[in-house]
């Protein structure tokens, strides 16, 4: 409708907003951002009428954008919204500054005296006091009863007119309505005019050339045109793609519907559908399509269909109507159905976790027996991103990550680009995140380079910011700035908020690490910001532990510890036991680095649990709490140090090349060894942890 009205403007970037999403955000800012994109387009006055809200279900997304846009709409914008219902908006404020006026029913009502003016200049009748008290009670000075009641009337005599308000009209108005409609328009219709209604109520729009081809009826046009002409509740419109396309009254369409099912049986009403869906299939229709598939519950015909669009539908943005047709599915059936597993997983990423993880590994061994490589490329990378997400211990993601190295190994490179760089992506984040940095970094740097090729921004991006953290735990901070700079410029200009988020975290993660104390706070506080701002609720998890590492490496104990101990009790009710233990080796750095060496014992004998490799294989942590343990017991007179367990970590950082904490390790075990007397071996680590400390760029 504003393409129309917007002469010299393009406005079909509008038609899927917002472009992409990562993740879940909160509706009322997409929508706020959407609105104000429309109104960006529009600068001439304009008068924008939305009708029959009250069509819409309850809860509906709908109402949650045009509030916004009542509320983003500038001053020459003019917005009305006509509904048989209040819908739900909080309008208060603009009520209050006068830039919004709400009728609702009683304001629009009739009085008695203006329903005895009605019925006297636009019905010609003079009804008696006691006829008018009942029409108002009835109709409840509502126009469009005044308007059925009013035809109803013409169509009698006077003297008849009094008798039949007080007499005839029944105390429910749709019951009364439903009797007009049978008794005053569809009695005096031909039978065969009367069938064609009631078939045809069960489309929101109705064109001839579908009766025509679906249902055999040859004449629909030429019957829709002449009820449209009598005005008998159809409304027509010129479609120069459709030709003329017809509506009914939706008030006289549930009458239809409600005489359709009690005179036909089911399957001769689920076989209208049938038809309806088999006809908008043949045009290319096929979200229409689905729709009449599933009220006809030919599930046999809709989940092909499905399958075919679903990764359309998830790129465009279309998740929730996806989700909606598969959750219309019988469960049965969709197990049958890998493709609607995996597709009905990626519409609740996050918000669906826990099912999830109940649902995908079917989809995974459903492909692999299938041989569908695509499919099982696709369900083993959101596997491993559930897995990564919930922090489930190792033995859940070796599983995973095992299976992705087979498939990627046994296709090569000739599988689909996409399809390849996103296995890659959660491979190597998982290996990152467990510590084996080189495989991690060598699968995130191919996935890079494949989502560049094929210009997938968000893969793109993603691929970035894992390869910098690699790169920051390595101790590789040089090559970190370099791919920080690349995203930089992957970003610009981006409407995706989830991507600029995780550009400023991964950035605040090198800039504590490099020690650059200001820029770490700064990124860190523009994260929360934005995820505060923008309703990404799934990120505040990320964005605490992000805030974690500034605090551990800027030595604000205070802060640390107060975040710290939020963080793991957010993981612990989350059960994400992979955050709580790599939280719980910072807190023991933080005792350890503060002073508190008792409190570090503790905190790190935890961490070491939590760490393990029966546990969750955190193995950077698990490795680095050798090194804090150690340190902690030469604090502590008459503690033993673990000098097997930091000669493990020695050798666990030189195989994974983290440069920082290999030169940590080399101090102190040089510290040990001198504790213990043996000072050439003390001077020999000492001189290594330094020379190695000054390869950390």
């Amino acid at each position: 409708s504003l393409q129309k009205v917007s002469e010299g403007k393009e406005l079909s970037s509008l038609f899927s907003y917002p472009p992409a999403n990562v993740g879940p955000r909160l509706e009322t800012p997409m929508y706020r951002e959407w609105s104000t994109a429309v109104f960006e387009q529009c600068s001439l006055p304009i008068y924008i009428v939305f009708d029959g809200l009250d069509r819409l279900r309850e809860g509906a997304p709908s109402f949650h954008f045009l509030e916004e846009l009542i509320h983003e709409a500038p001053r020459h914008a003019h917005i009305f919204i006509l509904s048989r219902e209040e819908p739900p908006f909080a309008l208060q404020d603009l009520k209050v500054k006068r830039e919004a006026i709400v009728l609702r029913n009683e304001d629009l009502a009739f009085t008695p005296d203006e329903i005895q003016n009605f019925f006297q200049e636009i019905g010609g009748s003079d009804l008696p006091l006691s006829a008018l008290k009942r029409v108002r009670q009835f109709t409840e000075g509502w126009i469009g009863g005044l308007i059925l009641l009013s035809e109803a009337m013409d169509r009698m005599s006077e003297d008849l007119r009094e008798s039949y308000i007080l007499a005839h009209i029944p105390s429910s108005f749709k019951s009364a309505v439903f009797q007009y409609f049978a008794e005053e328009i569809l009695s005096h219709l031909p039978a065969g005019t009367q069938e064609f209604l009631m078939q045809t109520s069960i489309f929101d729009s109705i064109e001839a050339g579908f009766l025509k081809e679906s249902l055999a009826i040859d004449d629909a046009e030429d019957i829709l045109l002449e009820l449209a002409r009598k005005n008998l509740f159809v409304s027509c419109s010129y479609d120069e793609k459709n030709a003329w396309v017809f509506r009914y009254h939706q008030l006289f369409r549930d009458f239809l519907q409600a005489k359709l099912k009690a005179g036909l049986a089911k399957e001769e009403v689920r076989s209208l559908y049938l038809k309806g869906g088999v006809f908008h299939e043949k045009r290319g229709d096929l979200v229409q399509s689905i729709k009449f598939f599933l009220d006809a519950r030919a599930y046999d015909l809709t989940v092909p269909i499905i399958e075919r669009i679903g990764m359309k539908l998830l790129n465009t943005g279309r998740k929730g109507q996806l989700a909606y047709w598969i959750e219309a599915l019988p469960p049965d059936l969709m197990d049958q159905h890998p493709w609607i597993l995996l597709y009905l997983c990626m519409t609740r990423r996050y918000t669906g976790l826990k099912e999830n993880l109940d649902i995908l590994p079917k989809a995974v061994a459903a492909f692999k027996t299938r041989g569908d490589i695509p499919g099982l490329m696709l369900s083993l990378a959101s596997t491993l991103e559930a897995v990564i997400a919930a922090g489930l211990p190792w033995r859940d993601l070796s599983s995973y990550l095992e299976q992705s190295k087979d498939v990627l190994e046994s296709i090569g490179r000739d599988a689909d680009a996409s399809q390849r760089a996103v296995l890659l992506a959660q491979y190597g984040y998982g290996h990152t995140l467990r510590g084996n940095l080189p495989v991690g970094l060598s699968a995130l740097k191919e996935a890079y380079m494949l989502a560049t090729g094929i210009g997938d921004q968000i893969l793109q991006a993603t691929a970035a910011s894992h390869i910098i953290v690699a790169l920051t735990l390595s101790g590789e901070y040089s090559l970190g700035d370099e791919y920080s700079k690349k995203l930089d410029d992957i970003i610009e200009g981006s409407p995706i908020h989830e991507i600029q988020c995780l550009n400023l975290v991964t950035k605040s993660m090198l800039a504590s690490f490099k020690g650059e104390e200001a820029q770490a706070k700064r990124l860190i506080d523009l994260a929360r910001a934005q995820v505060e701002k923008e309703g990404l609720l799934y990120y505040l998890p990320i964005v605490l532990m992000y805030e974690v590492f500034y605090y551990a490496f800027s030595h604000k104990y205070a802060e640390m510890e107060d975040v710290g101990n939020r963080l793991v009790n957010l993981a612990s009710s989350m059960g994400n036991a992979v955050l709580a233990a790599s939280t719980s080796f910072f807190l023991g750095m933080n005792a350890y680095r503060k002073g508190d060496f008792r409190e570090a014992k503790r905190v790190v004998a935890l961490s070491d649990r939590l760490c393990s490799p029966e546990t969750t294989n955190t193995q950077i942590q698990w490795h680095a709490a050798k090194i804090i343990g150690v340190l902690t017991s030469l604090n502590l007179l008459g503690d033993t140090a673990d000098e097997a367990g930091l000669t493990e970590a020695l050798s666990f950082f030189t195989q994974v090349r983290s440069l920082r904490l290999l030169a940590e390790a080399n101090i102190a075990m040089a510290l040990l060894k001198w504790r213990k007397g043996s000072s050439d071996d003390a001077a020999s680590y000492l001189a290594e942890g330094f020379r190695i400390a000054r390869e950390v760029e």
